[in-house]
């Protein structure tokens, strides 16, 4: 996926908050990326572990930190925002 790509979104359920589509957002691309959580946390300094807890919801990101996930995945964080309210 591109960084300025959108998001395929209808294996995102669009009735979730939007908290709920943030998560579900990068984890799909993610996955489409062909990345591993141990291979994301490696491209952002952090453990399996790390990734993991934010996948499910353990952990919440702040705004640089969920930047510079997206852009470890490839894609545009300003993008998964959009789509995550919605107006994508």
């Amino acid at each position: 996926m591109s960084v300025g790509a959108t998001f395929a979104t209808r294996d995102i359920d669009p009735s979730g908050s939007s908290h709920a589509r943030m998560i579900a957002l990068p984890v799909k691309a993610r996955r489409d990326a062909g990345l591993t959580r141990a291979d994301l946390g490696a491209r952002i300094g952090r453990r399996q572990t790390f990734v993991s807890k934010v996948e499910l919801g353990e952990r919440r990101l702040d705004a640089a930190e969920f930047v510079e996930v997206a852009r470890a995945i490839g894609v545009d964080p300003y993008v998964v925002m959009r789509e995550a309210e919605g107006r994508g």
